[in-house]
């Protein structure tokens, strides 16, 4: 008898659904909905946010979010479809994302793990597949860890930072799910001491 969780579960569930011969589709570039974009400006620039496409794009991210996860990225990127940050390729691509989390093993199995659920709810998106490829290509991490082939829904955790500019600092990432979008997934983070915009301010 099989024993899953709920995300293992709701995988077998999209498995079961598609059929083995879908052929893959190109979806239209991701845009945030209107309401998380209200949402995300409610929380103000103190609270790091940043909204996630299906794929781990960034779709959107305010001041404190940038500065937070990417602050080796221009602002504006996320705004540009052929500048557009992956959180996918900057985890498993990037050095100094990856020197940024002192977790980052304990991350990237998460990551992955979110990543093969979304595949399975999404098996005929062809950009999701071409990400998945150039990342089992260029990454022997990714490659061992998707082989493994782990399910997760990844909603709440801990990233253990070693900021460039702050230092180190533990952060809490809560994942806010949007009815209107389901696709879109609002990250927060809290960290463990809290600070605003003041303690961005380089160490001296």
């Amino acid at each position: 008898m099989l024993q899953l969780d709920s995300a293992g579960t709701a995988h077998l569930h999209n498995l079961a659904r598609q059929p083995a011969t879908s052929r893959l589709v190109r979806p239209r570039p991701e845009r945030p909905h209107p309401r998380v974009l209200a949402l995300l400006a409610s929380l103000g620039e103190t609270t790091p946010a940043v909204v996630l496409g299906r794929r781990g794009d960034v779709l959107v991210w305010n001041r404190t979010g940038h500065a937070l996860v990417a602050e080796h990225v221009d602002f504006d990127a996320p705004h540009d479809l052929a500048r557009r940050p992956s959180i996918s390729r900057m985890f498993f691509l990037d050095s100094l994302t990856r020197d940024l989390h002192r977790n980052w093993d304990e991350l990237a199995r998460a990551h992955v793990a979110y990543l093969r659920l979304t595949a399975g709810r999404y098996r005929t998106d062809a950009r999701l597949a071409e990400l998945i490829g150039e990342l089992s290509m260029h990454s022997g991490d990714f490659a061992r860890l998707w082989a493994k082939g782990d399910v997760a829904d990844c909603t709440v955790g801990t990233m253990r930072l070693q900021h460039p500019t702050v230092g180190g600092v533990e952060v809490d990432y809560q994942v806010w799910l949007q009815p209107e979008s389901p696709d879109h997934r609002l990250e927060v983070h809290a960290p463990k001491e809290q600070w605003g915009y003041t303690p961005w301010r380089r160490r001296q």
